[in-house]
């Protein structure tokens, strides 16, 4: 799924002619694979799947973005919106196919017993939004680093608080060598409130 992505200046984004539910659907059957999932009943490859497992994923608010219908909408957003949207569907269909490798065999009931607890889990809830305020995907100059931002999410060891996001942002200036600010040798600027 890392195919979609492309990288362009630092920018992240997704080939805008396609939807995620066109993405899923063409991965879903490789994601499968991964998981090693006894699909006999074929709900897997079903034709509503892809729009079910999007509807699980997102709020109601962004299935005007993500639905079969969205290509010309997500094709308006900026490309970082995209990288996003398509990091946060992969990000929740693996949580998804995790639940679905617990049981022995995928059947309707177990496929709609994973959607239903996932949509309502807190896991969901954290993963879209770390995801969201990551702000990877401005500044990503590796398709690797949208595979670290996606394991980080489900592992739940994003940064929580805005602090800790800040210092991340600025952890660059702090690789650069010390400046001189021409104070002497021996003394030091103290400052006062």
């Amino acid at each position: 799924m890392m195919s979609f992505f492309t990288l362009n200046m630092g920018q992240a984004s997704t080939q805008p002619d396609l939807s995620l539910r066109d993405i899923l659907a063409r991965s879903c059957h490789r994601i499968s694979a991964v998981y090693n999932l006894t699909d006999r009943q074929s709900v897997l490859s079903g034709d509503s799947t892809p729009s079910r497992i999007l509807e699980a994923i997102f709020d109601p608010g962004a299935l005007g973005f993500v639905g079969e219908e969205s290509t010309a909408i997500l094709a308006q957003l900026p490309g970082s919106s995209r990288a996003c949207l398509l990091a946060q569907a992969i990000a929740g269909i693996i949580c998804i196919f995790e639940r679905l490798a617990k049981s022995s065999e995928v059947t309707p009931e177990t496929f709609d017993r994973a959607l239903l607890l996932f949509s309502g889990s807190e896991q969901r809830t954290s993963m879209l939004s770390s995801i969201e305020r990551s702000g990877l995907f401005n500044r990503c100059y590796l398709k690797s680093q949208i595979v670290e931002l996606i394991a980080a999410s489900l592992r739940r060891e994003c940064r929580e608080s805005p602090a800790e996001e800040a210092e991340q942002d600025l952890s660059w200036a702090t690789e650069l060598p010390p400046r001189n600010l021409g104070v002497p040798w021996g003394l030091s600027i103290m400052v006062l409130n």
